[in-house]
């Protein structure tokens, strides 16, 4: 059977079966939608639950609409490649995309947005025109190796490093093209020390020439705990001759779980500072959802409220909620807005706001635009009455949003990073010789 390659703009995609015919778009669409269901029954089952069918179909109609199909097959086919092929360990996710179930399907991303209540629009706005923006965390020496792949699969000529200015590299950045990159756009080279600690000379064209030259830009981010983690796996291997599936390991283990109440993360990502390590024995987490939260609110503007989720954590007396139907979306995190998700759930709840108008409200109240806030804010009392709310619930409501709004964080980046923490903290609780062994290396 005949097969062709696709692109997108200058983007080389995976091949696809020639024979489905129709414009190249229609094939990229046809086959991403095809790819995704196939995924999706392999996850959930061949008789998908109705919340999985409808997200998908929503989610790729949004990206259909982006002409953006093409971009998540060939983040699906580097991904997979990269990890059956090279054998490279690839992170759970970053950022808001782990929001997205047809990442999650596609094994772009390994988080269950369903699982932890993420939402898509946080990802993409369906009424905005941006472009979809997936970061990619891998091993160390990961992107190197990977760069290495791309350069053999297309060329050499065809891939090149981002460049800011003339001697500064930002290493994460990689594009791809169907045709030699100094055609489409300005490429310098730079002579730099890889990872690996090699010398070598990278293709690289200007980070502002990029959207310009309608190239779309790949980032590859070596990240050290999945080199600790994927190094503890195979000594438990070697010396245990077990095989662990890293994104499998329970997600309520009581040794793990035991591990972040005593506060002995003092080597484990995210949660090894001093001040981290008090408030988990003050707060004594009972569930992943628990880590998460405190892994959003350790930042700056966020960190009065840990005192206040501790207090109320230990209070035997009820939550008391400025509306009680915001009960399913606060009692997770405590009665506490921690997540911009959240204010963008409790608008669509309170105040019937569309998927595209909480995502315009979460950017508002995040970036305090003065100027639109106002209008927000009527919209949001408007509709709250007309739901049948009192006017003074309301804007106590909004006040309590618009102030917290400016300091919660993406739930969506905190779950994935919270989840990595915790596979550290698994192997130590459960794998404690291997992990220490391990982790003498990078101390000493």
């Amino acid at each position: 059977m005949k097969t062709c390659q696709i692109t997108y703009l200058n983007v080389p995609i995976i091949d696809v079966i020639k024979e489905m015919g129709g414009e190249r778009k229609k094939n990229e669409d046809y086959y991403l939608e095809n790819l995704c269901f196939a995924k999706a029954k392999q996850i959930y089952g061949d008789c998908l639950p109705k919340e999985v069918s409808d997200r998908l179909k929503y989610e790729l109609k949004i990206i259909k609409h982006r002409g953006a199909s093409g971009y998540f097959l060939f983040l699906q086919d580097v991904v997979n490649a990269v990890q059956s092929e090279l054998g490279i360990w690839i992170g759970s996710g970053r950022g808001s995309a782990a929001g997205c179930l047809v990442c999650y399907c596609l094994g772009i991303t390994k988080i269950d947005p369903l699982r932890h209540n993420l939402l898509f629009e946080r990802f993409l706005n369906p009424d905005d025109i941006t472009f979809p923006d997936i970061d990619i965390d891998t091993e160390i020496e990961g992107r190197e190796r990977i760069m290495s792949w791309l350069e053999q699969k297309y060329e050499k000529e065809c891939c090149a490093h981002i460049a800011k200015g003339k001697e500064c590299l930002h290493l994460c950045g990689v594009v791809v093209a169907n045709k030699p990159i100094a055609n489409l756009a300005p490429i310098s080279t730079l002579s730099v020390k890889v990872p690996s600690g090699s010398q070598t000379t990278l293709n690289c064209v200007q980070y502002d020439d990029i959207e310009s030259s309608g190239l779309i830009k790949f980032d590859f981010v070596d990240f050290e705990t999945l080199t600790q983690m994927k190094e503890i796996c195979d000594l438990v291997k070697m010396k245990e001759g077990k095989d662990l599936d890293i994104e499998k390991v329970p997600i309520d283990d009581n040794k793990t779980m035991d591990l972040f109440k005593r506060g002995h993360t003092d080597d484990i990502f995210l949660f090894r500072s001093n001040e981290m390590r008090r408030n988990l024995q003050d707060f004594q987490p009972t569930s992943f959802e628990d880590l998460v939260m405190l892994n959003c609110l350790y930042r700056p503007g966020s960190m009065d409220d840990i005192a206040a989720v501790i207090k109320q954590k230990k209070s035997e007396s009820p939550i008391e909620y400025i509306i009680p139907c915001m009960e399913p979306v606060l009692n997770n995190t405590y009665g506490i807005i921690v997540y911009q998700e959240q204010i963008m759930m409790l608008s669509r709840l309170i105040a019937g706001f569309s998927r595209s108008e909480s995502a315009l409200l979460r950017m508002v109240i995040g970036m305090f635009k003065k100027e639109i806030l106002p209008a927000l804010r009527n919209q949001f009392i408007r509709g709250g009455i007309k739901n049948g709310y009192k006017k003074t619930a309301l804007e106590k409501l909004w006040n309590e949003m618009e102030s917290k709004g400016r300091y919660v964080f993406n739930k969506s980046h905190s779950v994935c990073y919270t989840w990595l923490a915790y596979q550290m903290a698994y192997l130590k609780a459960n794998y404690s010789k291997e992990f220490v062994q391990v982790m003498e290396k990078y101390h000493s």
